[in-house]
């Protein structure tokens, strides 16, 4: 990472800049536009995969830093793809000849971004923990929380939302989202719904409840939790609760659980009536 305003040409000095050390692949960037990239793509695999390739542009491009918008718009206009590209001319060309796909996928993009924060928010909420968490829970509700000092369950939370790409970090914030504002002006009463990602064995259950106990709330969580995955036939279970507005309470299922018939009956009930929708993630 290099700091710099304008675009600066290094390839007078290319021989002391390698592309490759010792196997790893090596990316000449200024720190501002590298923070755009992240800023823009959200998650570490859609980073590596834009980074990887930028690799594809000709030598003469990869030592060229402080000019990145033109190749980052081509590659969300093409679908994640820089191939064909022939430098930073070329990139400017393509986009002003199809400034209509260009703004479909810069509107797209800020679509996603938007859906995708309600789950970065829930992440980043986990980095600290309510300081009345223990009020109005059972002893045995309590044990299932990391002990005072301790982080691990909080992480393994994190990471599960953590691991996801954009588009499917966005699907399901989409029906967070929804569950959500269904209660915001509502001062009693529970909204649910489910999301699934193609590829993950995984179902997410968001509910939104105003005025209801603690202790209710988790048995209401762990009975949608196995119903969701009997119905869904899924191996694991993250239930998101958003609390009165104002928490979060997460709850996520042990993978060696299998449903019982009480699961089966709980799924039907609650899911089995449930209107599926199918959207594709796989434009960036």
């Amino acid at each position: 990472m290099v700091e710099t305003w304008r675009p600066v040409d290094l390839g007078q000095i290319a021989d002391k800049l390698p592309l490759e050390y010792l196997g790893v692949p090596v990316t000449y960037m200024s720190i501002n536009d590298f923070l755009n990239i992240v800023w823009q793509l959200r998650t570490v695999p859609e980073i590596l995969e834009y980074l990887k390739a930028r690799r594809e542009l000709p030598t003469t491009c990869l030592r060229v830093v402080g000019d990145e918008l033109p190749f980052y718009e081509l590659y969300i206009m093409n679908g994640g793809s820089l191939k064909g590209c022939l430098g930073h001319a070329d990139a400017k060309r393509a986009t002003e000849t199809h400034h209509d796909l260009l703004r479909e996928a810069l509107e797209r993009s800020e679509e996603y971004k938007f859906y995708s924060s309600r789950i970065e928010h829930i992440a980043d909420a986990l980095s600290q923990r309510d300081s009345n968490y223990a009020v109005g829970l059972p002893p045995e509700t309590l044990a299932l929380f990391d002990k005072e000092g301790e982080r691990k369950n909080y992480l393994i939370l994190q990471e599960i939302l953590a691991d996801m790409r954009l588009t499917e970090r966005a699907s399901i914030g989409r029906q967070f989202h929804t569950v959500a504002e269904s209660m915001r002006e509502k001062t009693s009463g529970l909204s649910m719904a489910a999301a699934l990602v193609d590829g993950k064995d995984w179902v997410f259950v968001f509910i939104s409840c105003r005025g209801v106990e603690k202790t209710t709330q988790f048995g209401i969580a762990k009975m949608l939790a196995g119903g969701a995955l009997a119905h869904y036939q899924k191996k694991n279970c993250l239930v998101v609760i958003d609390r009165d507005g104002e928490h979060y309470d997460l709850a996520l299922s042990n993978p060696v659980y299998e449903p019982d018939a009480a699961d089966i009956a709980a799924g039907e009930k609650h899911f089995g009536h449930l209107r599926m929708t199918k959207v594709d993630i796989s434009r960036l």
